[in-house]
């Protein structure tokens, strides 16, 4: 499935620290500098949210629930499950991808695991309870993803190399149906809106796509069905 690049400008101080940098003198060989790397290859919320995003691979492999559990225990979680809290200034490369897989997690999300999270910053909150509440909700949300890519969790784990529910993989499969919504909708301009359109069951889905008789995923399963 194909994602759409997340990219976002660099911060003036960014492009600052790169026009600044000391030239070399003539005849002298510039020492190699060493990429940025993050320790750990995981997303992180707190003060080095941005220099692990921006990262190279930073967000790479990172679970929807880890993400969830940290983000809860840091205080950074809504009942409204929206992207609010995550400073835009200091996601751009990725935040995008984050913001769909919150959508996707309200979208069939249990309301009292959603209220744990919301409180996970709290004192004296149970790490054991908020790390058990992101679990049924990252459960719920693949699950969900992958109902209406006409599979399920059942399905995908009997697969050689099943879909898994990491936070840029999601936000790109999320993506990627409501391009599918927005097409369906005939909404002007190609599908360059098509991250703010809202999700839907894909029964509703398929009751917007012309050609498609009542219960039927396609027309071509329609023929394959009615031979």
């Amino acid at each position: 499935m194909g994602g759409e690049s997340i990219a976002g400008e660099a911060e003036p101080s960014q492009q600052a620290a790169v026009e600044g940098r000391e030239s070399t003198a003539v005849g002298e060989t510039a020492e190699p500098v060493a990429p940025v790397v993050a320790a750990s290859a995981g997303l992180s919320y707190g003060n080095a949210a941005f220099e692990l995003s921006e990262g190279a691979g930073g967000n790479a492999n990172e679970m929807l629930k880890d993400v969830l559990e940290e983000m809860s225990l840091d205080g950074m979680v809504s009942e409204r499950m929206d992207c609010t809290s995550l400073h835009p200034a200091r996601w751009k490369r990725n935040r995008a991808l984050l913001c769909y897989c919150f959508e996707l997690v309200a979208f069939p999300g249990n309301k009292e695991d959603i209220k744990i999270l919301a409180k996970g910053g709290e004192a004296g909150a149970d790490r054991g309870i908020v790390e058990a509440a992101a679990f049924r909700l990252e459960n719920a949300a693949h699950g969900k993803m992958l109902e209406v890519e006409d599979s399920s969790l059942e399905l995908n784990a009997q697969q050689k190399q099943p879909k898994k529910a990491t936070v840029l993989a999601l936000g790109k499969r999320v993506l990627e149906y409501k391009g599918e919504i927005w097409v369906a909708q005939g909404k002007p301009g190609g599908n360059r809106g098509k991250g703010a359109t809202r999700l839907m069951e894909k029964a509703d889905l398929r009751a917007l796509q012309p050609g498609t008789p009542p219960g039927q995923r396609n027309v071509m399963s329609y023929f394959q069905n009615n031979e």
